[in-house]
């Protein structure tokens, strides 16, 4: 496995530096208002890009967000999100989206239900309108396309005499 992401990391380290189209972000003045730090292999946490200084390169993730109801962001507990909690409190689908941007050496990552206030109005606005800025600057995405809902994995297991 480990040579799995040895190989996709090289992959990726080739397509930063060999092609200037993959190396520069669509609209380089653009950055999220909130980003996904990923603090350690346990811990994330949610951060307005507006606190760094400088803009922060990032993976977007793609996902179903099903029925089954996970963590997001709320107003209510912003201020716990952006102090930190435990990747185990995310459903699998997020987990392994982070897991991913761990081993190729990401640190921050773009997930709507986190990056978005779920109960605002107006945040959804704001956020809806720069959508397509979001994904298109991302570093990556990762699409959840195996799974159906959030708490699912996003592995899909093939056969790889099938590829």
């Amino acid at each position: 496995e480990s040579s799995m992401w040895s190989l996709a990391r090289s992959w990726l380290d080739e397509c930063f530096q060999g092609h200037n189209k993959c190396s520069a972000p669509q609209s380089p003045d653009f950055s999220p208002t909130r980003l996904v730090e990923i603090v350690d292999s346990t811990t994330f946490r949610v951060i307005e890009c507006r606190s760094i200084k400088t803009s922060q390169r990032y993976v977007a993730f793609s996902h179903c967000w099903g029925e089954v109801e996970t963590l997001k962001l709320l107003k209510v507990n912003k201020p716990r999100l952006e102090t930190g909690i435990s990747i185990s409190e995310l459903p699998q689908s997020y987990r392994e989206a982070i897991d991913a941007c761990i081993r190729l050496n990401f640190k921050f990552i773009w997930i709507d239900s986190l990056c978005i206030i779920q109960d605002s109005t107006d945040d959804w606005r704001a956020e809806s309108a720069t959508m397509m800025h979001v994904y298109g600057n991302a570093l990556l995405t990762i699409a959840a396309a195996a799974a159906a809902e959030s708490s699912e994995s996003s592995l899909a297991h093939r056969d790889p005499l099938n590829i």
